[in-house]
């Protein structure tokens, strides 16, 4: 799977603005208050306090199951002002393999299903919806991918989208969401497609269920 990655990673985080990395901050100064190892690690200068939620393994009770999809599948908290999301407790993307570290906040995979989660400032004056159907328009022109499924809201987009790399053909199911801030945050599952159903569809609805906008 690691030899697909990279251009993996460029068509989403390029096409549909949704990337996959979790438990590995990229962005420098990103206001937000990360999960590590079990512990709020704060990133930036977040205007809100550390979150009282438990983080990771730690405050976990085995009656409670608080640190748990319902599948039994752990997962960490990825939060910023704005924007927040449960996400698998995987292993982190290495750093290598993103194309665009500068856009990838989050990427994490268990060695069949790959995460990510992106972030992108919308241009003033820039409806979200018009920015992201011209994004998608510019960069299927580009690439050689196949879009399956799309349904670009005002607030919110959906895709789904695959790509052939050699003998593999890709698949990835991602969304993006417009925050108050005009920042488009985009969440992506990528795996083999006759892998994908498998390995990552047991988790999406969880996963992009736990979404919270502001």
């Amino acid at each position: 799977m690691r030899r697909f990655l990279k251009p993996l990673l460029f068509i989403i985080v390029i096409s549909l603005s949704a990337l996959f990395i979790v438990r590995f901050l990229f962005g420098g100064n990103e206001d937000a208050w990360i999960c590590q190892n079990g512990s709020w690690v704060k990133h930036g200068n977040p205007s809100k306090p550390m979150p009282e939620t438990g983080c990771g393994d730690q405050g976990k009770t085995a009656t409670s199951k608080q640190n748990e999809f319902n599948s039994g599948q752990k997962y960490e908290i990825y939060q910023t002002d704005n924007f927040e999301i449960k996400y698998p407790y995987w292993q982190n993307v290495d750093p290598k393999n993103i194309l665009a570290p500068q856009k990838t906040k989050l990427a994490v995979t268990d060695g069949k299903c790959n995460f990510v989660i992106t972030a992108v400032s919308i241009p003033l004056n820039t409806i979200f919806k018009d920015y992201t159907e011209n994004q998608l328009k510019e960069q299927t022109a580009q690439i050689k991918s196949k879009v399956i499924s799309q349904e670009i809201k005002d607030k919110s987009a959906y895709f789904e989208a695959e790509m052939t790399i050699g003998n593999t053909i890709l698949y990835s199911i991602s969304y993006s969401y417009l925050t108050g801030k005009n920042q488009s945050y985009g969440v992506a599952f990528v795996a083999p497609k006759d892998q994908f159903e498998e390995a990552c569809r047991p988790i999406i609805s969880e996963v992009v269920g736990s979404v919270k906008v502001k």
